[in-house]
């Protein structure tokens, strides 16, 4: 069905294809040009409802181009935006340092949060972590631990503290989803969610997930920590605790999903590992 719609789409926004860029199981991303030679992205989804991504193209419109990608054209199951064309946060990790980067992402989540009461998203962060905290710990042996025990008191303090401050946030703003581009750096890819700003800082904690001894470091953690409270205010305590959640979401995730992928589950394990012991350190 998406196949159809690819077409479809590409026929009548009068599109060439390039080439495929990525594939999900959610979506098919496409890197395409215009009759006026202008390069795009051109996203399709796979479910008519689009699923956590359904209020993107609307979060997007909002943000205006403002530190995030900014949307061209939509259509049912299909989102048209600028073409950005550098590379993710990720990868200047391992060719600049870490602490430049994370002021990248504080720029961008900062204009985020700047705008963040333009759009009021349906889902909210106790509905992101709903899961996690009902999880039967004795169903696997990476979630039948002391650790994991804490990281979920630890969840359950993060998501329960409500704010007046709440807003619209990105809701997957990590490494993997900013680009360098000739507009500077841009977000991608919103999962909008209404919640607490400190809760955009949770991936922060968690990425680049590839670089292992970094991200299972308690140092980096609570460097990191300190480096968000300097530029934004937000305590220590609270963002790190966010940190704490989303590493125990994923771990309750992959043991489910993947429970045969014993490194990847161990890496998450030591992340959360990591992270409760640089919590506990504060």
């Amino acid at each position: 069905m998406h196949m159809e719609l690819l077409t479809t789409t590409i026929n009548e926004w009068r599109l060439d294809l390039s080439s495929t860029i990525a594939e999900t199981d959610k979506a098919k991303v496409c890197h395409v040009v215009d009759r006026d030679g202008n390069q795009a992205v051109l996203k399709i989804y796979k479910h008519k409802s689009m699923g956590l991504e359904a209020e993107a193209p609307e979060f997007l419109k909002q943000m205006d181009g403002s530190l995030c990608v900014k949307v061209l054209r939509t259509g049912p199951g299909a989102l048209l935006t600028e073409y950005l064309g550098g590379k993710n946060l990720a990868s200047y990790v391992w060719r600049s340092s870490d602490e430049e980067a994370t002021d990248i992402l504080i720029d961008v989540a900062e204009t985020i949060r700047a705008r963040r009461h333009f759009i009021k998203p349906r889902r909210s962060l106790k509905d992101r972590y709903r899961r996690l905290l009902q999880v039967d710990i004795e169903q696997h042996e990476f979630l039948r631990t002391e650790v994991f025990r804490e990281a979920l008191i630890i969840a359950r303090f993060a998501v329960g503290e409500e704010s007046s401050n709440r807003g619209a946030i990105h809701g997957d703003l990590h490494h993997g989803n900013i680009f360098d581009s000739s507009r500077g750096w841009r977000a991608i890819d919103p999962i909008p969610m209404f919640g607490e700003p400190e809760a955009e800082y949770a991936q922060a904690f968690c990425n680049p997930q590839k670089n292992i001894a970094l991200v299972t470091s308690p140092a980096r953690a609570i460097k990191l920590s300190e480096q968000i409270e300097r530029r934004t205010g937000f305590s220590k305590e609270k963002t790190m605790a966010w940190g704490v959640a989303k590493s125990a979401q994923t771990l309750e995730y992959v043991t489910f999903q993947y429970p045969e992928q014993v490194e990847r589950l161990a890496n998450c394990s030591n992340r959360v590992s990591a992270l409760v012991e640089a919590y506990n350190s504060l």
